[in-house]
């Protein structure tokens, strides 16, 4: 199979292991000259951190009551307001594909007592499809993933091929051939789009408001291809009705041992993750941030969160600067491949 043009996850991980992301846009002949009213301020500073937070904190979360990830998004808050001794106020803000959620956050002021709950699409397919967003990048201070959660590529029954490998030999030749989505620019159209540039294949989008209206059509053999998430599948792996061809990671999920990946299947490098994680407005102090991220890393590695973790989700929290680059680099991968192949809502 053709190698890919875009670099994925996988193939980025030595590059940022070399690569440094500043914490400040001041080079480093800038520092002596800040150095004195650094020192200056760094009591004032100090007081603040101590004195912060002395009101409850608004958590505000991108999609409505009942979302897959709001039990684990509500365990992460209670152990926030435990370990800062403030109550964790959830503001559900669904909607506009997490637009009106992240201009919340972007406009709240920046005083670490507004944070969001927002999204890989939301960050960094977002800027790329959308001509004019309430909000971009650079307003938002990172803080932690909260977690990771894998795509995966399932066929019907009534589809020729087998695995992965005999599946992409048997279409072939084909065009038009549809898979479902939860919709147009949706990380899993954006696999989709990945999939087909490195194989060669020609399939058609059908976008769907949600994955259960795909299953239901995938299981009744209406839908050829499903690309979504695994744990939407999870019910259904025993039902005979589909075989799940690829999951996306890098290596086989703990919980489904029997599902390869794409990249033991003659799609090496081929990995693909979503994620979700925690921010706050640009232009919050750096003594709250640091607290946050104090906070943050050891509630979501804690018991009470991770034992909150569906199938499917890896629930690992990251540094600020490892958000902050991994960030970067989705921006500029899913730009490359938006940009690539043409992609844009109707």
């Amino acid at each position: 199979m053709v190698k890919s043009r875009i670099v994925p996850e996988a193939a980025q991980r030595e590059e940022d292991a070399m690569t440094g992301f500043p914490e400040s846009g001041f080079g480093r002949r800038a520092l002596p000259a800040l150095l004195v009213p650094a020192l200056a301020t760094a009591p004032a500073a100090q007081a603040q951190a101590q004195a912060w937070p002395d009101r409850p904190i608004r958590l505000i979360y991108p999609f409505g009551g009942g979302a897959p990830t709001e039990v684990l998004a509500r365990m992460v808050a209670e152990q926030m307001r435990l370990a800062l001794g403030v109550p964790v106020v959830f503001d559900n803000r669904p909607g506009a594909g997490g637009l009106i959620a992240a201009e919340a956050v972007a406009r709240a002021p920046q005083d670490g007592l507004t944070l969001g709950w927002l999204t890989s699409s939301i960050l960094t397919i977002n800027p790329h499809i959308y001509p004019s967003l309430p909000y971009k990048p650079e307003d938002f201070a990172p803080l932690s993933v909260t977690y990771r959660g894998p795509l995966v590529l399932a066929a019907a029954r009534t589809l020729a091929g087998g695995d992965l490998r005999g599946t992409v030999a048997a279409l072939r030749g084909q065009r038009g051939l549809a898979y479902g989505t939860a919709g147009v620019a949706t990380s899993p159209h954006l696999m989709m789009e990945m999939f087909q540039a490195e194989t060669g294949l020609e399939l058609a989008h059908l976008p769907f408001r949600g994955e259960q209206p795909i299953v239901t059509e995938l299981l009744a053999g209406r839908v050829p291809l499903f690309a979504g998430s695994l744990a939407t599948l999870l019910p259904h792996l025993d039902s005979g009705a589909f075989r799940v061809l690829a999951i996306s990671t890098p290596q086989r999920l703990a919980a489904t041992p029997a599902i390869p990946t794409f990249a033991e299947q003659d799609m090496p490098g081929f990995v693909w993750r979503y994620w979700h994680g925690m921010v706050a407005p640009a232009g919050t102090p750096e003594p709250v941030l640091r607290r946050l991220s104090e906070v943050l890393i050891p509630a979501i590695r804690g018991e009470a969160v991770q034992a909150r973790a569906m199938a499917d989700m890896q629930v690992e929290p990251t540094t600020r600067a490892e958000f902050a680059a991994l960030v970067a680099r989705d921006l500029d991968t899913y730009g490359r491949l938006i940009r690539s192949r043409g992609i844009a809502l109707n």
